[in-house]
């Protein structure tokens, strides 16, 4: 325990080097991900509607009852992140991939993959701390007196928690859409770090002319999650009005997360759960203006899994998000146009952290039911967590839906 605060101290205190994903990996389990629709992402980075040119949201399953056909989705995602005493880093993953087939008139059945918390990062501490000879713990030359010894830390996370699921959604008459969605969470992930520690000789002025690796300490450990994970979905019209329109609540929970724990120092695992399931709960609205032209507007909220300390990426917890999404769609013919805004508020312990985004995409129709969409954010977060500042970003994702009626029963 010593050992891991003085890890963090480090961390507050000196430079760092990141490789692969954002710094809300430095947190709980990883970064959390909720959007998997490039048309979704353009229109706010909504999780509850789209406008490719089928109406279903890959985030919502109450949407996937308005398109009675078969078909096949898989979304890609691309990333990349800087921050001020931040190098540039990227990513790119299978963000999605699902089946989806009627099983009546008015309901089908969907069943995928996608992720849920990611880290893929390295740590690399950039400045040497030193202990003076009076604190120092090790003697370098075998003199019998402890010598003055620099040390710094690398950290390496790779791995996260990915749901494999289950949904089925059905029409209800003419203005209610139900989806219900189960939900296996599971996965693994490595932590890696290595203590290291250097022979020094300062010269008379006081500089250090060079820092010699004397030893070092490695560690890894790694972990295997399970959970569940169960959403229910609702979408519904108010008739009689003079636009068309379409509200949607969303909430979802999850069981307590469990944690396999097998530590680099013991031929033992230990199994340990959460605190407490994550959940989330949003409600959003959508009006076609004009035959062509329409928005959406979204409120999100989102609680975290509570852990203990031991569990979690730097011992933080992920934090609690707040957001809020707005997004305007403009269809003609066999193309749409999509962009939005983005406000979500990352509630900390000590320091929240404010992101903003702006979105753009489109859409091109094929072959009568197919559709590729293309979704971008840009987007900047401002916090001194860490003692970083206005880490910038953009995420972009493609997404393909083939379709085909595989299941539907052709008349004569």
């Amino acid at each position: 325990m010593k050992n891991r605060v003085i890890y963090i101290i480090w961390i507050v205190l000196s430079g760092l080097l990141f490789g692969q994903n954002s710094l809300l990996s430095l947190n709980g389990y990883g970064e959390y991900m909720n959007t998997y629709d490039a048309s979704s992402l353009s229109l706010g980075e909504s999780r509850m509607f789209s406008d490719n040119f089928n109406g279903i949201s890959l985030s919502s399953s109450s949407s996937l009852s308005k398109f009675n056909s078969s078909y096949l989705a898989m979304t890609v995602s691309f990333n990349e992140h800087n921050a001020d005493r931040l190098s540039k880093v990227n990513s790119n993953i299978l963000h999605l991939i699902s089946y989806t087939f009627p099983i009546s008139k008015s309901s089908l059945f969907s069943f995928g993959m996608n992720p849920v918390f990611r880290s893929d990062i390295s740590v690399q501490e950039t400045e040497f701390q030193i202990f003076g000879a009076n604190d120092s713990p090790i003697d370098t030359d075998s003199d019998g007196i402890n010598d003055p010894v620099a040390y710094n830390t690398y950290y390496d996370f790779s791995g996260g928690i990915s749901e494999f699921y289950g949904s089925f959604s059905s029409k209800i008459g003419n203005n209610f859409n139900l989806g219900l969605k189960f939900g296996k969470l599971f996965g693994s992930s490595i932590r890696a770090s290595s203590l290291r520690f250097y022979e020094i000789n300062y010269f008379q002025d006081g500089s250090i002319p060079d820092f010699n690796l004397f030893s070092s300490q490695n560690s890894t450990n790694s972990y295997e999650y399970s959970s569940y994970n169960y959403e229910i979905d609702l979408r519904f019209s108010i008739p009689n009005i003079n636009f068309d329109n379409e509200f949607v609540v969303i909430y979802g929970s999850s069981d307590k997360m469990n944690v396999k724990v097998e530590f680099d120092n013991s031929s033992t695992s230990q199994n340990f759960s959460s605190l407490n399931g994550m959940s989330n709960l949003g409600v959003g609205f959508k009006s076609d203006i004009f035959d062509d032209f329409g928005l959406i507007f979204e409120l999100n909220n989102f609680k975290a899994y509570k852990s203990d300390h031991l569990l979690n990426i730097f011992n933080n917890d992920y934090p609690d998000i707040s957001s809020a999404h707005i997004g305007f769609y403009n269809t003609i013919d066999d193309f749409a146009f999509r962009s939005g805004l983005c406000y979500k508020k990352y509630i900390l312990e000590s320091k929240d952290i404010i992101d903003l985004g702006i979105t753009f995409g489109f859409g091109v129709k094929y072959l009568n039911k197919n559709s590729f969409n293309f979704g971008l954010k840009l987007g900047e977060r401002r916090s001194d967590f860490y003692n970083l500042h206005d880490e910038k970003y953009f995420k972009l994702y493609i997404t393909l839906i083939s379709s085909e009626d595989w299941f539907i029963k052709k008349r004569k």
